[in-house]
């Protein structure tokens, strides 16, 4: 694989890594409520998206996993993977992207359009060998 195969994957396993790490702060009660969930809860978030937080933070954890162990260059089952890790990236920037939260559009919209962008174009890659 080339080096920019690589620099895709990384790119993807540290997106979802900050966006797992953010998660996990919303969650422990940091008040960043607002670069979240529409934004509709400046501060720290109510004990249920708390809870959602939890639950974001393990899928992105899982995420950042499965793509750091995906073998390059891809298989049929990372095709797939990565398929999925694409609609969730791009589905992902177009939610944050006409979010009311300022955040969500300067941060998380971008943050989601690079995943989305990395895994379609991994998914799409060639066996340069």
């Amino acid at each position: 694989m080339t080096p920019s195969h690589i620099a895709a994957r990384w790119l993807i396993v540290g997106g979802a890594a900050l966006i797992g790490l953010f998660q996990i702060a919303l969650a422990a009660g940091a008040p960043w409520g607002g670069w979240a969930y529409g934004g509709g809860h400046v501060g720290i978030l109510p004990g249920g998206l708390r809870v959602a937080s939890v639950g974001a933070a393990l899928a992105w954890a899982a995420i950042a996993l499965a793509t750091a162990r995906m073998q390059l260059p891809v298989t049929a089952r990372a095709r797939l993977w990565l398929a999925l890790l694409a609609a969730v990236g791009l589905v992902g920037a177009v939610m944050n992207g006409i979010s009311p939260s300022i955040g969500e559009r300067v941060l998380w919209a971008p943050v989601s359009l690079a995943i989305g962008v990395c895994a379609l174009w991994l998914r799409r890659s060639k066996d340069p060998r």
